[in-house]
């Protein structure tokens, strides 16, 4: 059988990597399902489950703890990589500003062109990219050329993020695939953690090479040092097959069969021609069964215009009735938690530095953030005075234990999560979770040392984390699978634009307006917990299991 090059369901790949997780594990419920993708799950099913999906996963969540690694980079090197190059509250903001705009266009752009051109390709795309620019942000003596290169890291991170639970989900066998992914949050915390593990012990370091205007200091290392795992995780990738799912899409029944029995081999140690025994077992008689037929309709169509398709007819149906109305619930509701979550997320490292530096000034003294930061701005005379060697030299390592903190508070959430959401449901997780976060921000106001600001740090990003995992969930529930990619799309978009926006007005407000700040944060996360009872009810949209029931008898 030929293997042709076509895309034959445009089932776009997801953006959110939740949203891909729970779209993966309602497949089978869904009544949009073609009888392709269904054959072709019964065909991974078949294949088992050992050797092979233990190694897909654990790559998988390796670079799952990569992109939790590449989030944090920035953060941590601010407060030293500031006095280089002499930036004020506002450049930071806008290095900040720049690298979510990477993330945006790339979970948009990569999202999509996973489905033209495989999950696998683009995964390793990304990899390389953020490995080659974060390289490259290190080595280059200029602030804009590190903005221009943290944006290209932001817009590679952005890619892996929206196809890597594809990737993984679609080896899996259903009985395993909800497990399976359920836990992919856990590696992204422990990126965190390694992320602050490394600053803690690199960036201390005094390193002074400076000569002709080419600099390299500690912060400099440590991003070449957290740029490696990125080409070791590549270079383990590559060795890795396309999923099933989307060479079935493709028509490539040749690879689709040569992939499968390589699973099933490495899973029973069995031969293909057993492997055909099994398909016969599940009613496949032949690999063409696995194929959607729709692919001879649409071998002439290129894959520019598959992609102008879902991203523009889709989304007009989105935005008209019956739709129109959970659109914007769910986007309102995604802006107010990414906004909130990255504002704070990324800038974590800047307030604990502040608060650092104030508790050294006044040890006897207490003082909330909005007065630490006021303090911040009355020395800024005094701060812009000191040389490149005299800030590297006095680093505190605070700033790295309370961002390691941090990360370790937020496992227990990630552990229990997977456990518990399923007995409270999506929309009470999503209201309490989002009002819980509202009262820990106005506790900013409150906070009376860098203790205590931890604390609240530490209640505040578990939450979130797991509202902004719940509310991709969410989206997956409420929209039919034909346009969960789309909606995907509308929803990260409002996402990214809300981190973007936050991130701009913390740049902005945090020194001079740190009031007005906290109260947009807190008012936006409470609007986000109202606008979360709105929701539809999930057991009102879950496609009774009988349709599949038929379909698989029919396989």
């Amino acid at each position: 059988m030929g293997t042709e090059n076509v895309k034959v369901n445009s089932r776009p790949s997801e953006i959110s990597i939740a949203k891909i997780a729970q779209d993966l594990i309602n497949a089978e419920e869904d009544s949009d399902q073609s009888q392709a993708e269904i054959n072709t799950q019964l065909a991974v099913n078949a294949t088992g489950f050992g050797k092979f999906n233990y190694k897909v996963t654990i790559v998988s969540g390796l670079t799952c703890m990569n992109a939790g690694i590449g989030i944090n980079i920035l953060g941590l090197i601010l407060p030293s990589a500031a006095c280089d190059f002499d930036m004020s509250t506002v450049d930071k903001g806008r290095l900040n500003t720049g690298f979510i705009f990477g993330m945006l266009c790339g979970a948009y752009i990569w999202g999509c062109l996973a489905d033209t051109m495989g999950r696998r390709h683009t995964l390793l795309r990304c990899l390389f990219l953020q490995a080659s620019f974060d390289c490259l942000a290190s080595l280059i003596p200029n602030y804009w050329g590190v903005f221009v290169c943290k944006t290209i890291v932001g817009f590679a991170l952005g890619g892996q993020m929206a196809t890597l639970y594809t990737y993984v989900g679609e080896f899996q066998p259903a009985i395993y695939r909800k497990k399976i992914l359920s836990t992919m949050e856990i590696p992204v915390v422990l990126g965190i953690i390694v992320a602050s593990l490394f600053g803690w012990i690199i960036i201390p370091i005094t390193i002074d090479v400076d000569f002709g205007g080419f600099f390299f200091h500690s912060w400099n290392l440590f991003v070449i040092v957290c740029s490696i795992p990125t080409w070791i995780i590549g270079v383990c990738l590559y060795f890795l097959p396309e999923t099933p799912k989307y060479l079935s899409e493709f028509g490539m029944g040749e690879e689709l069969f040569r992939v499968l029995s390589k699973i099933y081999f490495e899973n029973t140690g069995k031969s293909p021609d057993e492997y055909l025994i099994e398909l016969n077992k599940c009613g496949i008689s032949s690999v063409s069964q696995l194929l959607n037929m729709e692919a001879e309709e649409k071998l002439n169509e290129s894959k520019l215009t598959q992609l102008n398709n879902m991203l523009f007819q889709q989304t007009g149906i989105l935005l008209k009735p019956p739709f129109l109305g959970r659109t914007l619930v769910v986007c309102t509701i995604m802006f107010s938690i990414f906004s909130s979550m990255y504002t704070l997320m990324m800038w974590f490292p800047e307030l604990f530095d502040r608060f650092a530096a104030f508790e050294a000034a006044f040890p006897n003294e207490h003082a909330s953030v909005c007065r630490v930061s006021e303090y911040k701005i009355t020395n800024s005379t005094a701060i812009k005075s000191l040389n490149a060697q005299d800030c590297h030299k006095e680093i505190n390592t605070q700033v790295y234990v309370h961002t390691l903190i941090l990360g370790v508070a937020s496992v227990p959430i990630a552990v229990l999560f997977p456990m518990f959401v399923n007995r409270i449901g999506f929309k009470i997780s999503l209201a309490v979770g989002m009002v819980i976060c509202a009262a820990s921000t106005v506790g900013l106001f409150f906070v009376r040392s860098s203790l205590e600001n931890l604390v609240l740090s530490s209640l505040f990003e578990a939450l979130i984390s797991v509202c902004s995992t719940v509310i991709c969930c969410v989206v997956v529930e409420i929209f039919p699978t034909k346009l969960r990619a789309t909606a995907a799309a509308l929803g990260s978009l409002s996402a990214r634009s809300g981190a973007l926006i936050g991130n701009t007005a913390f740049s902005y407000l945090i020194d001079h307006y740190c009031v007005i700040l906290i109260s947009c944060l807190t008012g936006q996360l409470i609007v986000g917990g109202i606008m979360s009872l709105f929701l539809p009810n999930q057991k009102k949209l879950h496609t009774p299991k009988k349709k599949i029931s038929e379909a698989n008898s029919q396989a």
